[in-house]
Formats: structure tokens, sequence, C-alpha cells
């Protein structure tokens, strides 16, 4: 979680932060970054998860037909990276641990999803290590949840994140993740449970996980449910809907009068 905290930002940080009635971010990590950098008291900043349309991304088509659809080999593990392709993201670990699943005969396809100011240098990257048979270049894609069906293992490599959508989207199709270590992702993975966390530049730690997932359908199952599971529950448009109902009835209360009435309003329908 990255917040500038220098020059204009920290100005109109400062100078915002009296007349709100608090602030909202996303993650519990970025909360407590919010809290360091601008001088914020914790009980003035509350946390509101993503929330995601859950429905949108339960599988309408085989694991065969997404991949068919896509113009991948039905018989190859699909290994799958949806994020622009920014430095923050660090796609060089990904094709680091793909260089490596190389080398040890894992049959797989790499598929980097997005696009971005770094996507003719990945490109040259990937061809010059020998990457050109094993990693397919998609740009960005509307249909991103045709893609993550077609997908084994999704893995985000990034350095830093607020609340990871494409983690969120990936679970919910089901799709067991790799992620690393960035601050906050344990909000969303319980490593082992709903996911699996690698520290950050482990390019072994990363190839390992991942080849170990390839190697194990029941785990990829498993885990990929675990996964759904948590989405459903806890990250649905509905989840984020009743959480901001409750900051903003809390806030609005703490004002007096009629206010607090608007939530209860909208609550009933």
């Amino acid at each position: 979680v990255e917040y500038d905290g220098t020059g204009l930002v920290k100005l109109a940080h400062r100078l915002l932060n009296p007349g709100l009635a608090g602030w909202i971010v996303n993650s519990s990590a970025s909360a407590k970054r919010l809290g360091e950098v601008f001088d914020i008291r914790p009980d003035r900043i509350h946390v509101v998860y993503n929330g995601l349309d859950v429905q949108r991304f339960e599988p309408r088509m085989s694991r065969e037909q997404a991949r068919e659809k896509i113009g991948v080999n039905t018989s190859d593990s699909i290994v799958t990276i949806v994020a622009r392709l920014e430095p923050q993201k660090n796609h060089r670990l990904f094709l680091d641990a793909a260089v490596e699943l190389v080398r040890r005969k894992t049959r797989a396809k790499f598929l980097i999803v997005g696009d971005g100011s770094l996507g003719q240098l990945l490109r040259q990257d990937a061809s010059e290590r020998g990457l050109s048979d094993s990693v397919m270049f998609l740009g960005n894609r509307p249909n991103v949840e045709e893609i993550l069906w077609a997908t084994d293992v999704s893995v985000l490599t990034s350095d830093y994140e607020g609340l990871s959508n494409v983690l969120l989207e990936s679970m919910a199709s089901g799709v067991p993740v790799v992620s690393t270590d960035f601050a906050g992702v344990e909000e969303l993975i319980t490593h082992g449970e709903t996911g699996f966390i690698v520290r950050r530049g482990d390019v072994s730690g990363m190839a390992d996980r991942i080849e170990s997932l390839l190697r194990n359908a029941e785990q990829r199952r498993q885990v990929g449910e675990s996964g759904r599971r948590l989405v459903r529950e806890g990250f649905s448009v509905e989840a984020m809907s009743r959480r901001l109902l409750d900051v903003y009835e809390e806030a609005l209360s703490s004002r007096g009068g009629c206010h607090s009435s608007i939530v209860r309003n909208v609550r009933q329908g």
C-alpha cells in the first residue's frame, strides 16, 4: 500500500481532514498507512472491502470450452496473471517463475492479461529468455472471467496493492491463487486454505507453489472452493453495501438530528 505523503498531496489531505466525517479505504493495511502518512486518527478511518458481482464469475462454460475460446491447447496447464503492465505489478517475477517451470519441464502456458507502459519491454524480455512458445500476451480483455475459467492457477506478483480485485475475481471463479506477500494480502488469503502467499522476489518459492498446485488437482479444487466461499460471504456487492450503510449511519448519527433516518430508509427499501 503506497501513499504519496509529500507536497501538494499531503497538503490536500491535511486541509480536507478537519471538514470530513471520516475516511473510507478498502483494506486495513491501507487504513494503517493512511493514518501513518497523514496523521489521521484510527477512529476516523473506516474499512469497506471491495464488493464483487459474484454472479458474473460463476463459470458458465467448461474449462475446455473456455480454453478453446481463447485459443490455448486444452491439454496444457494454464497459469494466468491479470494485471496492468506497470512496475508495481512486478511481471518480471512472473516471467522468472515461468523460466524456472519451463526448465523443470512443466507443461504449461503462461497467460499475461493486461496492458501498460512495460508491454514492449516485457514482450522482448520473454522472447529473449526463450518463452515465446510458453507465454501469451493477451492485452486488455473485457471478458476476463472467461480467461479465469480457463485457468488452473491465478498468480499475482505485485510489490504493493490495496485490496486486489484480481484476487477476488479469481477466487470468485473458483481458481486457486498464489500471491506475493504485499501488505494487506492476508486480509484475503489464509495461506494454505483460501490461497497461497509467497515472499516478494522469491522466484523458487513462486515456481514451487505453482508447480505443486498444477500437480494436485484435488488441492486446486479445495483451495478454489474455499476462495469462492470467502468471496461470496464477505466480498459481494451486498456485503460492501451493508458495510457502507453502517459507516454512513455512524457518521450521520454522530451529527444528530434526522440524518441517520436517511440510512434507515435506504436499508428498508
